[in-house]
């Protein structure tokens, strides 16, 4: 099972999984959006640049045959305003129902889809903290209708957050970098909600265990698996491994904005971890590798 297609692979997670795969001997392929920045990605991947108004998703799918499809494509927000809702349903189910629609009548049988802990909000099995949360609980839905009917294999990979070196994103860390560098003072909430920040090359490391894992699931078979680290820790000890990461104390007055509505405070791990038994980084030892890599310390 050696040839796989990712869906949102110019994200940080998807531009750093394909260079683990093409390096191991994979062949990949990818689905990106018109605005995505393709420049990070390997030369030599089939790639289909896909529009919502796209009859070429078919064509493609069939041309590449691909064993295994991970669905790394997805629209986060926290809170949602009303003008949103549109795109997220359309990015976090239309697509990915096409999508699925096509592996089951192709004959592409194997599904790696991504879930998050938001959708387990007070550890319970299924509470979304957010609008976004539901959509991907809604799609997990859509998986289980196509399981059923086609006898296909899925398997959600539920992963916390990740972090590693040129990531672009807005994630915590990302200010605490500003921070350091700007000093300026950093209003957060009082930091007690817990967080399960995973190295991306851990991340990475997940993924192809999944590869390995949906290969011996059953037909119909649908499976959760998370992403789990090494470390849980609240965001005031994330920032004190920072400094101390860093030595320098970081510009934070703790309790100067409430939490978020629905925060999470406690992560759910109610499922099996892809990367149990394996020496994963801990978060100083992470950190240590970014910054140095970044040319921070």
């Amino acid at each position: 099972m050696n040839n796989v297609l990712i869906t949102g692979a110019t994200g940080f997670i998807g531009r750093n999984l394909i260079y683990r795969l093409k390096k191991e001997g994979f062949l990949v392929s990818a689905i990106v959006r018109p605005t995505s920045d393709t420049s990070t990605l390997p030369k030599n991947i089939n790639m289909l640049i896909h529009t919502a108004n796209s009859r070429s998703l078919p064509i493609f799918i069939k041309s590449v045959k691909p064993d295994v499809v991970i669905h790394l494509a997805t629209l986060f927000t926290a809170t949602h305003k009303t003008e949103q809702i549109t795109d997220l349903i359309n990015s976090n189910i239309t697509f990915g129902t096409e999508l699925l629609d096509t592996c089951a009548k192709i004959g592409t049988k194997n599904f790696i889809n991504v879930g998050t802990h938001f959708q387990n909000y007070n550890q319970e099995e299924y509470n979304p903290a957010s609008l976004y949360a539901a959509t991907k609980q809604g799609f997990e839905d859509i998986i289980k209708y196509y399981t059923q009917v086609y006898k296909m294999k899925s398997l959600t990979v539920k992963i916390y957050d990740t972090y590693g070196p040129f990531d672009t994103r807005r994630k915590i860390l990302t200010l605490f970098k500003e921070n350091l560098a700007s000093g300026n003072l950093l209003n957060m909430s009082p930091g007690e909600q817990k967080l399960g920040l995973t190295y991306i090359d851990d991340v990475v490391e997940g993924f192809v265990k999944a590869i390995k894992a949906i290969q011996t699931f059953k037909d119909s078979e649908q499976k959760c698996y998370l992403v789990k680290p090494k470390q849980i820790l609240t965001l005031k000890q994330v920032a004190t491994t920072f400094e101390d990461v860093c030595g320098k104390a970081l510009n934070i007055k703790w309790g100067a904005t409430p939490y978020r509505e629905r925060e999470i405070m406690e992560v759910w791990d109610n499922a099996p971890n892809l990367l149990e038994g394996i020496d994963t980084l801990s978060l100083n030892e992470g950190l240590k590798k970014m910054l140095k890599a970044e040319g921070i310390i």
